[in-house]
């Protein structure tokens, strides 16, 4: 039985995942326009959940993409990139852990400074840039 390699198989699902959310949501930010309330659409909320850091993070990084492409995705397709690689390094460590290779086994506590470091350094991110 071939092994399942999760540093591939995570962002190419988490991509299809994240660009059907962002087309869902631009269908639904013309219903909200329609009712007249400045709410965030629900699919763009579930998008920021699922994707964690690497939905604001990538926001920082400016990708060149074509504009019918970028306006299909509700102009969140720059974020496809830090998306990928957000769960290229899920995948990763999953990999890693499934051959007995992990990180946080050798160096506990550099790996819990750097860890604590990445979740206040998103968090800040997440609720200055959570506004859009």
């Amino acid at each position: 039985m071939p092994r399942v390699r999760w540093r591939v198989i995570l962002p190419v699902v988490m991509l299809i995942v994240s660009m059907l959310l962002m087309l869902l949501a631009k269908k639904q930010e013309s219903m909200l326009r329609r009712m007249g309330t400045g709410w965030e659409v629900p699919a763009r909320i579930l998008n920021c959940i699922i994707n964690g850091p690497g939905y604001y993070l990538s926001a920082l990084i400016p990708v060149p993409l074509p504009q019918s492409l970028d306006s299909r995705l509700d102009n969140d397709g720059a974020r496809l990139l830090g998306i990928a690689f957000f769960w290229f390094l899920i995948g990763l460590s999953m990999d890693r852990r499934r051959i007995g290779r992990s990180l946080g086994q050798r160096r506990p506590i550099p790996v819990g400074i750097l860890f604590t470091f990445g979740a206040l350094v998103c968090g800040v991110f997440g609720y200055r840039l959570g506004g859009r």
